[in-house]
């Protein structure tokens, strides 16, 4: 099998967005991120776009059209 590093930069940028974009909800204190629906919301979002560039790298059958 081979890496098409161009998809695979994609995927990894996929990530780093997401993680980007949790680090100010990680930095928050506790109580006011669970008081906020929004934050929780936010952050399943994140966590999910992640989780699924992840799953795209790891099998050549996941649709490439299935992005955030």
């Amino acid at each position: 099998m081979s890496v098409n590093a161009e998809r695979l930069a994609g995927f990894i940028s996929d990530i780093e967005r997401a993680r980007d974009r949790l680090r100010p909800l990680g930095a928050m204190p506790l109580d006011e991120f669970m008081a906020g629906e929004d934050n929780q919301d936010i952050a399943r979002s994140r966590l999910l776009i992640a989780i699924q560039a992840d799953l795209r790298n790891a099998s050549p059958r996941w649709p490439s059209s299935a992005t955030s």
